[in-house]
């Protein structure tokens, strides 16, 4: 006797067959490969990555960069060197909807350098973190991220360190360059230590934390961003402008050319309190306005 199928057997045969689809799918994104391959490079190196976590370390033993690149089987990693010598590693994508729905582990690409003295650094990334996990000087290093996180420590550049970033925490500590910049939307800032001719930060929407500041200029623009400032020293000028946002530094007694204005936040110098506008004449250039934020200053 032919059995007939019922709606409720060709849902349960249609639900059985996405589960081994499921599975497979699974089950080939959960497998990881790991591809190794020297870099001989003579003056830059530049990385683009999509979601891959990106780690610099030093290794003195070697002669030549290595980059070792741990991911699933939908992304891939290419190096390239032009007439040059310059390196470009990038990410690609094998199967972008497979990675999309089943891929929630980042790839790691990880570049060993074999001395610490570099001349560029250039990385991209869209949303995997960037580690600096030893000391190196450069000539110049710049870094744009979209949502990952970044941390350096006990990094020096002769000219220029830059970074460009979306929603991402920004963690800083003794970084020294001629120049130092900061453009940021939607993330937190950590800074300690700087050392730098000009410093130049702009925000938007993310709390700055910066102390041990040393400079010739520092030039912050901000947008409903509280910026708190623990020790700045600077030799020629501050420029702060902020809206929406409160403003907080605690300077080395000095003598400083106060130019301070808030629209409708407090002013506060050393507990005495100001409406609107303070101003002084003599001494560093310190010019400070916000329009809804307080500005606070303590001098010890």
């Amino acid at each position: 006797m032919r059995i007939k199928d019922t709606k409720a057997n060709k849902i349960f045969m249609l639900i059985a067959v996405l589960f081994l689809l499921l599975l497979t799918l699974t089950t080939k994104c959960s497998n990881r490969e790991t591809t190794e391959a020297t870099v001989d490079y003579k003056k830059d190196i530049s990385i683009e990555a999509i979601s891959a976590n990106i780690n610099i370390w030093l290794d003195s033993d070697i002669v030549e960069a290595k980059v070792i690149y741990n991911t699933k089987d939908s992304s891939k990693l290419e190096v390239e060197k032009d007439i040059s010598g310059n390196i470009t590693i990038k990410e690609k994508r094998k199967n972008k909807l497979i990675n999309f729905v089943f891929d929630n582990e980042n790839p790691t690409i990880s570049l060993y350098l074999p001395s610490s003295n570099l001349e560029n650094i250039n990385i991209k990334t869209v949303s995997g973190n960037i580690d600096f996990y030893d000391s190196f000087s450069f000539e110049n290093l710049k870094i744009s991220s979209t949502s990952g996180n970044i941390n350096l420590l006990n990094i020096e550049a002769k000219n220029n360190i830059s970074f460009k970033t979306i929603s991402s925490d920004i963690s800083l500590s003794n970084v020294t360059s001629k120049n130092f910049e900061i453009a940021s939307t939607s993330g937190k800032k950590e800074i300690n230590s700087i050392n730098s001719d000009n410093i130049s930060i702009s925000s938007i929407s993310g709390k700055s934390y910066i102390n041990e500041i040393n400079t010739n200029t520092i030039s912050i623009s901000a947008t409903s961003s509280d910026i708190e400032f623990d020790n700045i020293r600077a030799k020629n000028q501050i420029n702060i402008s902020n809206i929406s946002g409160d403003i907080d530094l605690v300077l080395p007694k000095n003598d400083y050319k106060y130019n301070l204005t808030s629209i409708s936040g407090e002013i506060n110098v050393d507990n005495i309190e100001y409406t609107k506008k303070y101003s002084t004449q003599n001494g560093i250039p310190i010019n400070i306005t916000t329009v809804s934020g307080e500005i606070n200053i303590t001098t010890k």
